[in-house]
């Protein structure tokens, strides 16, 4: 008995997974538009009870509408992304029954849809990132903007698909996106340009009517023109050059009679001023695709998103032969039906949405940019030998989202808040590695993290042991070279506060200097002592004065020599020496030399003068 086959129908699909007459297709619709991914609704029939999902999803399928002869051949191509069994029918030509199959098909760019990725990428291009990640699905753009775009110092993906990541960035570029249908595949174009768009086969003529009997016919155009606003102002501050930044570019289109229309947009996403104007130029740019815009209904199959065509027999002459870019298109398309109970009459319609044809269609940004809300902790990652920090005080940091070791590099540069910074002048402190720190994230930006702390952890304990000094606070810092908190290779100032033990504790690992630019007062309630292991030396500019309540005991073990000018006493273990051009010794009441020997000696005149003299 025959059975269909699809050879002779206006609607056929090619797919190596299947059988020539394995489906024989019934209809299908769908959309296409620029910058955003199409999807074709697929009804079949099969005389095949069982055919087996998993042979056919993912597998490339192209879908064939045709003339009879075999001519004008309108492709559609794109992968299977899901199968389904859903009904039964019987035909009424020879009574078999067939089962209903339906099934979408849908760009391979749809598989970026289907994951969440958290990742970093550094110092690349976003031409650069978007080829990385498209290379991951073996996606190879026929077409990529000439220029690389911005350099990112830091690119986050954070808890979104590949396609919104990669979307998001097209869209703060200016980069728009279509595919172009061939028998076999379904090219990838990605552009900033008007020039990027390609002719309609068999055209580049399309005609409003039926009085041509053409392929390409419209049978209705409607033309809207829209009040926009006629600027986007943008501005963002940069850290690196303290300043703020302001672009303004304007509309090139027509400006109402309301005057000046703005857009403020801040922060406008450029740390860096160099692009700021491009930016600001794409924002406008995406809101001007919208000013003039021309929808209709056609069966004009050849219409696609990213192609442009010349309307013809235009019922006005000013809009005769003008260019246009079609960004939006939806196909309806019905085979011949030879099920019992169906129309069987084939049909192709269309309805769509165009541009002039010199207009980038620059996409808005539509793709929200993640928002990490509230604080995360990260684990200082850069070991010193490779420059941590850098001139900025940032240091590199790994996140707990991003270990899982699969790309290397995902450490980023961070900033380290500080409790009062200004110029040459605030507080220094900078996480040292395996550290874990506290960090916050501008406006909610991953883009744009910073260090407002550091907590203590499992392995990274207190200085000082809790619960048991729970009275006890300050600081301890680590010497460079060393991984281990320790007391001789530490910088301490420790507060105790257990009542009756009241300290101050100041360490230093090694040197301690301290300046003062004018008066330094110390008081001491009670004792003070000090104990130099080395030699000690101290120099006063000008007068010092000692006044000692009681005893004052100067001890030394080899020699106390005091010098003032030529005249010297000195003192070791055996003798005191007084050297002096003159030397005066006097006594209100009485002065006593006692000693087993006593010299004197005058190398010129020796006078003993007194009111008595006894000699002996």
């Amino acid at each position: 008995m025959a059975r269909f086959t699809q050879n002779t129908k206006f609607l056929q699909i090619q797919c190596a997974a299947l059988g020539n007459d394995d489906l024989i297709l019934q209809g299908f619709s769908g959309e296409e538009a620029v910058s955003e991914l199409y999807r074709f609704r697929v009804d079949a029939i099969s005389p095949k009870e069982t055919i087996a999902p998993t042979a056919i999803l993912n597998q490339p399928a192209g879908i064939v509408i045709g003339e009879p002869d075999g001519t004008y051949k309108r492709w559609f191509h794109g992968i299977i992304s899901n199968f389904s069994q859903y009904g039964l029918a019987r035909s009424f030509v020879d009574g078999e029954k067939y089962y209903r199959y339906r099934f979408d098909v849908v760009p391979k760019l749809w598989l970026l849809t289907q994951n969440t990725e958290c990742r970093i990428f550094q110092e690349m291009t976003t031409k650069d990132v978007i080829t990385s990640v498209l290379s991951e699905f073996g996606i190879s753009p026929a077409e990529m903007p000439s220029e690389p775009g911005r350099t990112w110092e830091t690119c986050v993906q954070y808890m979104e698909s590949d396609f919104a990541f990669i979307s998001r960035l097209m869209e703060q570029e200016g980069w728009f996106y279509f595919h172009k249908f061939t028998q076999s595949a379904h090219a990838l174009h990605i552009t900033d340009k008007a020039t990027s768009y390609y002719p309609i086969e068999f055209g580049p003529a399309v005609f409003l009517g039926h009085k041509n009997k053409q392929t390409h016919v419209l049978d209705s155009w409607e033309l809207e023109q829209r009040i926009l606003p006629t600027q986007w102002e943008t501005g963002d501050f940069s850290y690196l050059k303290v300043s703020q930044s302001a672009a303004k570019p304007s509309t090139v289109l027509p400006k109402p009679a309301s005057g000046p229309l703005t857009v403020y947009d801040f922060p406008g996403g450029h740390m860096d001023t160099n692009d700021q104007d491009e930016k600001a130029r794409n924002r406008m740019a995406a809101i001007e695709t919208s000013g003039v815009v021309a929808t209709g209904h056609g069966s004009a199959r050849f219409m696609a998103a990213g192609s442009f065509f010349q309307l013809k027999d235009h019922y006005a002459e000013g809009e005769e032969g003008k260019e246009w870019v079609t960004s939006r298109v939806h196909h309806t398309c019905k085979e011949a039906s030879e099920l019992a109970g169906e129309d069987d009459a084939p049909m192709y319609a269309n309805s769509f949405t165009c541009a002039p044809k010199d207009t980038p269609l620059k996409p808005p940004r539509k793709t929200p940019r993640p928002v990490i809300a509230g604080t995360q902790t990260a684990i200082v990652s850069t070991a010193e030998a490779s420059g941590d920090p850098d001139s900025h005080g940032r240091v590199k940091v790994k996140f707990h989202w991003a270990t899982r070791g699969r790309r290397p590099g995902e450490s980023c540069w961070v900033r380290v808040a500080q409790p009062f910074a200004g110029p040459k002048f605030g507080f220094q402190y900078v996480p040292q590695v395996n550290d874990e720190v506290i960090v916050a994230f501008t406006d909610g930006d991953p883009d744009y993290p910073l260090i407002i702390g550091s907590v203590h952890n499992g392995k990274n304990k207190y200085p000082w042991d809790l619960p048991s000094n729970w009275t006890q606070s300050g600081f301890r810092t680590r010497a460079s070279g060393t991984s281990k908190y320790s007391g001789e290779k530490s910088n301490v100032l420790r507060f105790e506060d257990k009542g009756g033990s009241e300290e101050i504790w100041l360490h230093a690992a090694k040197n301690f200097r301290r300046e003062v630019e004018y008066d330094d007062k110390l008081d001491v309630g009670n004792d003070q002592n000090q104990d130099v292991k080395m030699n000690r030396t101290r120099k006063v500019g000008m007068s010092e004065k000692v006044d000692i309540g009681l005893d004052q005991h100067i001890k030394a073990g080899t020699k106390i020599t005091l010098e003032c000018g030529q005249s010297k006493i000195t003192m070791d273990p055996a003798s005191i020496t007084i050297e002096s051009v003159m030397i005066t010794v006097k006594a209100q009441a009485m002065l006593k030399e006692e000693a087993p020997m006593i010299q004197i000696q005058a190398s010129g005149m020796l006078i003993l003068k007194g009111g008595i003299i006894f000699i002996n």
